[in-house]
């Protein structure tokens, strides 16, 4: 068998215009908790990470912390599966 190897990757933000942000407060918890979900889901990574992309983003155009915006359907799986998305980068090391 392969040895495992360390990776890193690097999946781009969904971009927001200046005039979208109405604040970054709760924009970093917002991330985890959709990762998190997606996790405790058993979803793939690649889509753990977009979904947290999706809370991030909702955070950012929201006046509260935590959007009310944010919820299992609007972070969902069908909701990443229904955008299109950058390819992530992935850095494999020796």
């Amino acid at each position: 068998t392969a040895a495992a190897r360390l990776c890193a990757a690097h999946y781009p933000a969904i971009p927001i215009s200046r005039e979208e942000i109405v604040s970054v407060s709760g924009a970093g918890d917002s991330l985890m908790a959709g990762i998190l979900a997606g996790l405790l889901a058993k979803h793939d990574t690649g889509t753990c990470v977009r979904m947290g992309l999706l809370a991030a983003s909702l955070s950012l155009r929201s006046y509260e912390p935590i959007s009310p915006e944010i919820s299992t359907s609007s972070v969902s799986q069908e909701q990443v599966k229904s955008r299109s998305w950058p390819e992530a980068k992935v850095w494999k090391m020796d």
